[in-house]
């Protein structure tokens, strides 16, 4: 008997892995042929066991796999952690890895999902793998998607999990050295918190551009300040895009044309947006001749660069430009030219008084075609000085029920005495937008650490900033951009067909 006793003993452990073996195939079987639900059944005992092992493991990978099919992801959640927490060593942890990330990026937890997915791609399944791939993939759209391939083959997209403080800051310290002064000067008195400042002198070359993103790129690193002028902004800003990292642009302007006198008239980017959405009126309308007039200033050549350069992009063209000065107030000669060349419409960039001046003597000496502005015509100014021949001009700007103005007010009297009393004298525009990149990563990092994915949904957020050098637009588009009219002296918003 106790021979008998013995062999049980020895015997019943292989019997019941073999039972345990064949419930395993049993259920594949059934999950092959579609038999979902029978397969879970088949499955329970395994899945209450006390003491971990390697089948357990098998049926809890099983389990997961039939719970994503049926599209219950409450469970698939449920069982993986499970899975995860006691069978780390388990040869299905990647599959489990996979299946939980696809479960999470179906909620919406695309960082989440993101996570696990870099986990479980170093399998050594290729099969597996290329599933991986296509999944992490699946997470981005457009041209992120692009970003996230490119980043995956270099082996840096894990870099933009990676929750730090820190900030990287472009400038051109060797070409403009007093002015990426003023900006750092700025950027510090908001007292941006104890985060990791790191800057880099891009020298205002392309190929150092370029490889200082790339370099960046391989770091952990939260977000890109580009405090560069206008044409370097350009070439840097498609290579961040193409490594998912987030950038704030606070400043974009051609400074070579006003260093010489040690001041600089910076582009607030903005700008690009309000002109898209000024030509998209133009094309919509099928104004495509245009005429164009401009302050003889920096600011005002800069916006004419920047309308000139996206015309094409519209079917659209200027066919007479010119510039005008404070003291021009002669237009009578101007009809019969805009009629001649067969003008359709009139762009006035509205930052100057002067240029409601002028739009108000094209009214008045019999000019009826539609004049179209920028932010600049929304003000008490534009009304005063354009006065009832302004009725009816068309011009854009931010707006999302803005607010702030008094915060913005206080803070811009703080700001000047701070300034004051640090280095003597009052801030330069450069001066406040760097104070105003500083607020902005102050209010960012506020609540601790960020990765990249969290600072760029941070910043669509925000969208709009009332920064004391003005309103900075931080989301990707052009959506609080608004079109406005003059109707009996008032700007009021006009709806768009």
């Amino acid at each position: 008997m106790r021979k008998v006793f013995l062999i049980l003993i020895l015997v019943f452990p292989l019997l019941l892995q073999a039972s345990k073996k064949s419930i395993l195939i049993k259920a594949q079987e059934l999950l092959n042929r579609g038999e979902v639900d029978s397969a879970l059944v088949l499955l329970r005992p395994l899945l209450s066991e006390r003491k971990p092992s390697k089948e357990g493991g098998q049926a809890y990978f099983l389990a997961v796999s039939a719970y994503y099919r049926l599209g219950v992801i409450d469970s698939v959640l449920s069982l993986s952690g499970v899975f995860l927490n006691r069978y780390r060593k388990s040869v299905y942890r990647d599959n489990v890895l996979y299946l939980r990330g696809k479960a999470l990026g179906e909620l919406g937890e695309k960082e989440e999902a993101l996570k696990l997915f870099l986990q479980a791609i170093k399998t050594k399944n290729g099969k597996l793998r290329e599933s991986i791939r296509t999944s992490i993939l699946q997470l981005f759209e457009g041209p992120e998607k692009e970003a996230a391939s490119k980043l995956l083959e270099e082996g840096k997209l894990g870099k933009r999990l990676e929750k730090t403080k820190r900030v990287d800051i472009l400038l051109p310290l060797s070409a403009f050295p007093s002015l990426s002064e003023e900006f750092l000067r700025g950027f510090r008195l908001a007292g941006p918190g104890d985060i990791e400042e790191k800057i880099w002198d891009v020298e205002l070359k392309k190929s150092r551009a370029i490889q200082l993103v790339r370099k960046i790129s391989g770091m952990s690193t939260s977000l890109v300040i580009v405090a560069l002028p206008s044409e370097q902004a350009d070439e840097v800003a498609p290579l961040l895009n193409l490594s998912l990292l987030p950038s704030l642009y606070p400043l974009s302007e051609d400074l070579s044309l006003v260093e010489a006198d040690g001041m600089a008239y910076p582009f607030v980017r903005r700008y690009y947006d309000e002109i898209d959405r000024l030509l998209e009126y133009a094309a919509r309308k099928g104004l495509e001749k245009l005429a164009l007039f401009y302050p003889d200033v920096p600011l005002g050549n800069s916006v004419k660069n920047i309308i000139y350069r996206k015309l094409s992009g519209y079917g659209l063209e200027v066919v007479l430009a010119g510039r005008f000065r404070a003291d021009t107030l002669a237009f009578r000669e101007l009809k019969p030219i805009l009629e001649e060349r067969g003008c359709q419409a009139v762009i006035i960039p509205g930052i100057t008084g002067n240029g409601m001046l002028l739009a108000a003597h094209l009214r008045y000496e019999g000019v009826d075609m539609p004049i179209l502005g920028l932010e600049g015509w929304g003000d008490e100014l534009a009304s005063r000085w354009g006065g009832r021949f302004i009725e009816n001009v068309v011009f854009v700007k931010p707006t999302a029920g803005l607010k702030g103005d008094v915060r913005r007010d206080t803070e811009k009297r703080d700001l000047m005495k701070s300034y004051q009393a640090r280095y003597g004298g009052s801030p330069s525009t450069v001066a406040q937008m760097g104070y105003d990149a500083g607020n902005i990563v102050k209010a960012l990092f506020s609540g601790g650490p960020l990765n990249p994915f969290q600072v760029k949904e941070a910043l669509d957020s925000m969208a709009i900033y009332p920064g004391v050098s003005g309103y900075i637009l931080l989301y990707p588009g052009k959506r609080f951009i608004k079109y406005y009219t003059y109707r009996n002296g008032r700007a009021v918003e006009l709806k768009e067909e």
